[in-house]
């Protein structure tokens, strides 16, 4: 059999291949999309699995850059968890929620995540000045690089955390790709 352009066997074989392609694809399971099973074992595993593992918990979706579907995992995380974590735990889960909606480029939801995570009672003598990354990320957030500039300078002449200076790198990064998105002027300007 022939099919010819206007037909309606034609007619009728695209439909149908259509809809079996749009079937298809519906049964997947998309990168971004959590199965029930899968979102609650990432919500039942330990800190230092969801957190701190490079291509696990979160960071698998991180990688999928599913940033919108993995700060709202991060935020179910933690408020599963809150009363189990130390306060450390809880402000660098509270961070990296606010770094991914950063980089969905959600910065309104961003920055209050990032204020939420600034440590009430950081010593004078820190090795890590948070709370100056903080509020240089904030300031590239809203626009302001007169604050980024000043804030990356604090941390410049801040104490050293295992021979060098902690997040400087970052800050230098945000300044240098002013005019990027987060998520691009946090990796070096990369697209």
């Amino acid at each position: 059999m022939v099919l010819v352009e206007g037909d309606s066997q034609t007619h009728s074989m695209k439909y149908k291949l259509s809809f079996l392609f749009l079937l298809f694809f519906s049964l997947q399971v998309l990168p971004c999309e959590f199965s029930k099973t899968e979102y609650k074992n990432l919500l039942n595993l330990d800190y230092e699995t969801f957190d701190q593992t490079f291509g696990k918990g979160w960071r698998k979706y991180a990688d999928l850059e599913c940033y919108d579907q993995t700060g709202r995992l991060i935020d179910d995380y933690l408020q599963k968890h809150f009363d189990n974590l130390v306060r450390w735990q809880q402000g660098i889960l509270v961070w990296h929620a606010g770094q991914m909606y950063a980089y969905d480029g959600n910065y309104k939801i961003a920055k209050l995540r990032f204020l939420a995570s600034l440590d009430q009672d950081e010593p004078k003598d820190t090795p890590i000045l948070w709370n100056d990354y903080v509020y240089a990320s904030v300031a590239f957030l809203e626009g302001d690089l007169l604050t980024l500039k000043y804030h990356r300078e604090v941390i410049a002449n801040g104490p050293k955390f295992e021979d060098k200076i902690a997040n400087l790198h970052v800050v230098d990064n945000l300044i240098n790709c002013f005019s990027l998105p987060y998520k691009n002027a946090y990796s070096s300007c990369k697209k």
